[in-house]
């Protein structure tokens, strides 16, 4: 039975194709929900944390929860950046949505352009109305 679907795939390069790009279509959604997953289980630890901590309604700096709240909540900024990072690159990489970053970055280089070009005119300008003073290096004068 393998032997006649590997038969198949090496025969067909569609089935192939498609069977590699579901396999890769599968493993960015187990990622995306393992990502998920982190997020959901450091939150929950957030929460019995804040719990423990505004137990007795008075929060104090010696209370052994807040260290590790602390770290918690670094680590689900942290996680909830990088799947910001992760959603917004595709979005503006996506080749439906890709015209955004097609349309800006040329507009954005050429103001940069721009701005280069009118501080070299400025920097230009100062050089030549201030004449080069003469330091001296003799001590005491």
């Amino acid at each position: 039975m393998d032997a006649n679907i590997a038969t198949a795939l090496l025969q067909n390069p569609g089935l192939t194709a498609s069977v590699l790009v579901s396999l890769l279509g599968n493993c960015i959604f187990l990622i995306s929900i393992l990502r998920v997953r982190n997020i959901l289980l450091t939150y929950s630890r957030m929460m019995i944390e804040r719990s423990r901590i505004t137990a007795d309604e008075q929060i104090t700096i010696d209370d052994p929860d807040i260290i590790p709240f602390v770290k918690d909540t670094f680590a689900l900024m942290g996680e909830l950046e990088s799947v910001l990072h992760w959603i917004t690159g595709y979005i503006l990489n996506s080749p439906k949505t890709g015209w955004i970053n097609k349309i800006y970055t040329p507009q954005i280089q050429a103001v940069v352009e721009a701005i280069n070009v009118e501080l070299e005119k400025a920097v230009e300008e100062q050089a030549v109305e201030q004449p080069a003073q003469v330091v001296s290096t003799e001590p005491g004068a």
